[in-house]
């Protein structure tokens, strides 16, 4: 009760008690009258008081039911990320497990109502537009107040990846030794430099990261470090690659010929000694692991284009840190094609990986004048080792040591087959009304 109330409180208190020691016989009226103004005042003042925590109550219901809708639509929008496929443009949930679709009508069928602390959310993606575009629709319902927001993604090209970076680790890049790097540098995180190695390219680091240099490491003058981020989208295979593939030239179905060996069933392909394996064919690759030691050489043949896919760790039987790409000794991955006077493409290869399993690309190999392109978002990468490599190199972080040089050469075709287009948020809205068809009325 307020100060004036407990004053009026009072004030009636003394009068009753002075009231009841008379003999007047106005006594207990006034005294009945005086308790019945108390006690309006005291209804009116817990009135308020409910009135009060009913509109805090609600309150903190309307933006739990906010925070749970945005919760829905950064789930849509990460599943968005990494499951996308061009011909299954939807992801849902079926039995508790992730189904891929083409939709219906515009829209992908509903995710939901899915808990979260004591509120609760449910989401739906439109199919993409023309465009590419999509418009994810969530809306979060907290003890009965429901808030709903729709946020517009528009697509961002995959072939764009590498035009200003060579390097690029969404998580970090470290940079350790002596290594040269002739090629722009970029993360969402920090590139970091020991030792007295170089970076000859412009470097990006993250919204709130840096880049940070110890010993005599450094970049090169001329070169520029700027802020930002961007995002790495997942590898996608083509729809039919486990039935379309080249796997098949890997001498039959299963094989040993001299130091090279080849498990159709574990897919994988493992060289050793001076084993020597030209990959050629029209269509992709799809292994597992590719294990290379001794002086071994892995060759793409004149003319080709070699994209080899490494299927997901849990497809393939793999666990925590497991190398899908193993090069060691004085092993080496070459282009017959770069610079040769026909071109200059070289062999790329494609970590699908994983979000519950980390995998890892080991290459260490010291032959020398290596070429080629690795894309594996979410793998880290370790370049070790004295040779030079051309080429480019993204992933989810890189550490690079040794002594060798590392030059992306922009004459290199870029990407431009197997990853899936990248969503950024183009607008965020809260819908109003109650209107539920199409899923973003009132939006």
């Amino acid at each position: 009760m307020g100060p004036t109330v407990m004053t009026l409180v009072h004030a009636l208190r003394r009068t009753i008690h002075r009231l009841r020691h008379r003999e007047d016989g106005i006594a207990v009226p006034v005294v009945l009258a005086l308790v019945g103004v108390s006690s309006a005042f005291v209804a009116i003042t817990l009135t308020a008081s409910v009135a009060t925590q009913r509109g805090t109550v609600r309150d903190q219901d309307s933006k739990g039911a906010l925070s749970a809708a945005d919760a829905g639509a950064n789930l849509a929008f990460t599943r968005q990320r990494y499951y996308y496929s061009p011909a299954t443009p939807c992801v849902w949930e079926q039995g508790g497990v992730l189904v891929t679709g083409a939709g219906s009508g515009g829209w992908c069928p509903t995710v939901g109502p899915k808990t979260i602390g004591t509120a609760s959310f449910s989401y739906r993606v439109s199919t993409p537009d023309t465009s590419g575009n999509i418009i994810i629709v969530s809306t979060g319902i907290s003890d009965g107040v429901s808030r709903k927001v729709a946020v517009t993604s528009k697509t961002v090209g995959s072939a764009n990846v590498f035009s200003a970076e060579g390097l690029v680790g969404e998580d970090s890049v470290v940079i350790s030794g002596s290594p040269n790097v002739q090629a722009g540098v970029g993360t969402n995180g920090t590139v970091s430099m020991t030792g007295s190695g170089s970076i000859c390219g412009n470097v990006r680091h993250g919204v709130g990261g840096g880049f940070t240099t110890t010993g005599t490491a450094g970049q090169c003058p001329g070169f520029q470090v700027t802020e930002g981020n961007t995002t790495l989208p997942p590898p996608v295979p083509p729809a039919d690659i486990a039935t379309n593939n080249s796997n098949g030239r890997f001498f039959g179905l299963d094989s040993k010929t001299g130091n090279t060996t080849w498990n159709s069933s574990t897919r994988v392909l493992k060289l050793t000694g001076s084993a020597t394996v030209t990959l050629g064919g029209s269509s992709p690759y799809f292994i597992c692991r590719l294990w290379m030691t001794g002086s071994s050489k892995l060759y793409m043949a004149s003319g080709a284009k070699i994209r080899v896919f490494f299927d997901t760790p849990e497809h393939c039987g793999m666990g925590n840190g497991d190398d899908q790409i193993t090069q060691s000794g004085s092993s080496g991955i070459f282009s017959t094609t770069y610079n040769s006077g026909t071109g200059f493409d070289v062999p790329g290869f494609y970590v699908i990986g994983s979000d519950t399993i980390t995998t890892d690309v080991d290459v260490s190999g010291t032959a020398d004048s290596q070429e080629f392109q690795i894309y594996a978002p979410r793998s880290a990468v370790k370049i070790s080792g004295s040779p030079d490599r051309v080429g480019a190199i993204a992933a989810k972080s890189i550490d690079i040591s040794g002594s060798g040089t590392f030059t992306a050469d922009s004459r290199i075709p870029p990407i431009d087959t197997g990853v899936a287009p990248s969503y950024q948020r183009s607008r965020y809205v809260e819908c109003s009304g109650t209107a539920t068809s199409p899923p973003n009325a009132g939006c």
